[in-house]
């Protein structure tokens, strides 16, 4: 027990960093997957010009993926968590906006799985990868 602590203890930002990497390339592949309804998504919001969605959609995605490397590499975490956190802001505005004007939106992060997430529970995920992004940033060192 005492040996599973000392690991968690000295490795938890390596192990955070891990789950977020594991969050942002299982999103940004699982978009690729249903990449016209997430296309459809960003169109319903109507704040990107029509002729820029499909390559706002696939710049969203690729920033994901890049995001889930770094932090898979251990390497620039706390630029990654920084990125992330700017991104997981924007989501959470773009939630709050669609729930306040009636917009039913499904952003496709995890659309492999099959289950449709609830608007709670989606402020939930985000909160828990904004707060995992900031923690990050706190207590890594920067390289």
């Amino acid at each position: 027990e005492r040996l599973v602590w000392l690991f968690l203890k000295t490795h938890y930002i390596k192990l955070i960093g891990h789950f977020l990497g594991l969050a942002y390339i299982t999103a940004g592949v699982s978009k690729l997957f249903v990449i016209a309804s997430f296309s459809n998504t960003i169109r319903i919001f109507r704040m990107i010009p029509t002729s820029f969605i499909e390559e706002a959609a696939i710049i969203i995605i690729i920033i994901e993926i890049i995001l889930g490397l770094l932090f898979f590499s251990n390497k620039h975490c706390t630029y990654a968590a920084s990125l992330s956190c700017l991104l997981l802001l924007g989501f959470i505005a773009l939630s709050l906006y669609s729930k306040a004007n009636g917009i039913r939106a499904d952003c496709g992060c995890f659309s492999f799985i099959h289950i449709r997430i609830t608007s709670l529970l989606h402020y939930i995920q985000n909160i828990i990868l904004l707060v995992l992004s900031l923690l990050i940033i706190r207590n890594h060192p920067i390289r």
